[in-house]
């Protein structure tokens, strides 16, 4: 895989390792975010940090990004253009084996997968534990030639924490 693919392993292997954003509390307010230039709307429990970067296929990456202060929870969405190769067919599954295979071999290990569509976007489900031991919930979909990543990741003794389905059941895709 070439191109817009490589943008799409980095992005969710880069997720695992590299956590930015600001800092919050949960109980300083949930706030909606809406991203026009990207299409979506979701809750974060704060204002999260918002970064654009410039990808060398030549498309963009956006990045909102949280971490509650208090309960050490990270909240994370990622959206990356995938030019022409993103409308392809079967290139989101070709995608989602090259990041199953990447993550593994940097020692992640993945707990559980299945497909979890979001309307037309298909897309799939994981929940994994990083190298360093942190949980990850991690939704990703594809939709038109834009990749969507959705991300949680947690402390084992906060699995049961209510604001984790909440912030990855809140994401919706929205109108350009």
């Amino acid at each position: 895989m070439s191109g817009a693919g490589k943008g799409i392993v980095v992005a969710a292997a880069v997720s695992l390792f590299f956590i930015w954003g600001n800092t919050a509390s949960a109980s300083e307010g949930w706030q909606a975010l809406h991203s026009r230039e990207c299409g979506f709307a979701i809750e974060f429990p704060g204002k999260a940090a918002i970064s654009k970067h410039k990808l060398k296929s030549g498309g963009m990456l956006w990045k909102y990004a949280l971490v509650d202060r208090d309960t050490k929870i990270v909240y994370q969405v990622r959206c990356q253009d995938l030019g022409p190769r993103g409308a392809e067919a079967g290139f989101s599954d070709r995608a989602l084996q090259k990041i199953h295979k990447n993550l593994v071999s940097k020692g992640n290990k993945i707990l559980a997968k299945r497909k979890f569509s979001m309307g037309n976007a298909p897309g799939e489900e994981w929940s994994l534990v990083s190298s360093k031991g942190i949980l990850l919930k991690l939704r990703m979909f594809f939709l038109k030639k834009q990749f969507y990543q959705v991300l949680i990741g947690y402390k084992k003794n906060q699995e049961n924490n209510p604001d984790i389905m909440r912030h990855l059941n809140s994401f919706r895709f929205t109108p350009r």
